[in-house]
């Protein structure tokens, strides 16, 4: 069977020579003539592999590819970029940088084209193969800042670890500070800020394993994050995908905090993600912003809200607000509530202990547990 393939190119008889030649060798193809179209059907249609003319002046390719690779349905999306043979090495370089794969010279060969295209459309099976067999990737995200998403991600995945229900990696992904090292009393050389900035190395699972930092008496593997804001100012999409690509691969379960951000750095990894737990609190503007994200996912996002696992985390303060109206105003249901543990978790924090670890049996430990079953079964 063959691929999905967006051809996108101003010119017309280019155009439908790539698609008669493309469509031969089975594929199922969709040409358009700008890259307005071309974003559109992209996010719609997930074609698997999309490629671009590079040498029409009518359109901006590099501003398409920057384009291309923000939106999260197209993580796993190849970009073949049709480059005229004389340009220059640094046009070339512009194109990688920018978000192509590959490329093939101009004049076309139009038969070279769809063996290229087929040589990739493989590629693309074999990494969607790798991702339907790997570890399950669980990220924890908010729509507000303040409602305790850290704490939410770090004992839910403490309590995994605890059930022994396979291995567990959590990784830190909140820029330009992460705060997961200092609620399981752990320092590190290495972050991710420093494994997802780094230059002529290819990412791959020696380089990530050398990142990771171990707490055995926690039960699980940790890629912390970054302390030094100048450092998480040089993560690039680019080797973030990677990088959980490869943490699927190490681990049964993976679990990430990416705090309230929505970036093109966060975005493909929520699109990668078998689960997203968005945490609530009980105050109107982060049931407000938490329908706008909802509303986005679904839309825009290209995000299956299936996906996606409210919960409530009244430890930040109950207020004047229960779980029905939080229920009725977001107009999904809460799966877990985290109750009020009064200075549990500060005292837990302050020790650098996960709270399931220091206080198993208290009252927010046990809804720990809760959907820590949730999210596994």
């Amino acid at each position: 069977m063959g691929a999905r393939v967006l051809v996108v190119d101003p010119d017309a008889a280019s155009r439908k020579s790539s698609r008669e030649a493309l469509e031969a060798f089975g594929h199922a193809v969709i040409a358009v003539p700008d890259p307005v179209l071309a974003l559109e059907v992209g996010r719609t249609d997930t074609p698997d592999i999309i490629v671009v003319a590079t040498s029409h002046s009518s359109f901006n390719a590099l501003g398409l590819f920057a384009q291309l690779r923000q939106a999260p349905a197209l993580s796993t999306t190849f970009i073949l970029a049709l480059a005229p043979r004389a340009g220059q090495l640094s046009d070339l370089q512009a194109a990688f940088a920018a978000g192509a794969d590959d490329y093939v010279t101009r004049p076309l060969d139009y038969r070279e084209l769809a063996i290229r295209v087929t040589a990739l459309a493989t590629r693309v099976k074999q990494l969607r193969g790798q991702s339907a067999t790997a570890g399950r990737l669980i990220t924890f995200f908010s729509a507000k800042g303040g409602v305790g998403t850290t704490s939410v991600c770090v004992n839910t995945s403490a309590s995994v670890a605890c059930s022994r229900n396979g291995p567990v990696i959590l990784a830190d992904l909140v820029l330009p500070l992460g705060s997961v090292g200092y609620m399981v009393g752990m320092d590190a050389h290495w972050t991710i800020a420093d494994l997802a900035s780094g230059e002529g190395t290819d990412v791959d699972r020696s380089l990530v394993e050398s990142h990771l930092t171990t707490r055995s008496e926690i039960g699980m593997r940790m890629l912390l994050g970054p302390r030094d804001p100048e450092k998480a100012q040089k993560v690039t999409p680019a080797r973030v995908e990677p990088i959980f690509r490869a943490l699927r691969n190490m681990a049964s379960w993976i679990f990430v905090d990416i705090g309230r951000t929505l970036s093109r750095i966060s975005l493909p990894i929520l699109s990668m993600s078998d689960r997203i737990v968005m945490v609530v609190s009980p105050d109107t503007a982060c049931l407000q912003l938490t329908k706008v994200c909802l509303n986005y996912f679904g839309t825009s996002g290209g995000i299956n809200l299936d996906r996606v696992v409210l919960v409530a985390n009244w430890a930040v303060g109950r207020g004047h607000m229960g779980k029905s109206d939080m229920e009725e105003a977001l107009g999904r249901p809460i799966e877990v509530l985290i109750p009020y543990g009064g200075d549990s978790f500060t005292a837990a924090t302050n020790q650098g202990i996960p709270l399931v670890y220091k206080e198993p049996e208290c009252g927010p430990a046990l809804q720990f547990g809760e959907l820590a079953r949730y999210l596994t079964k």
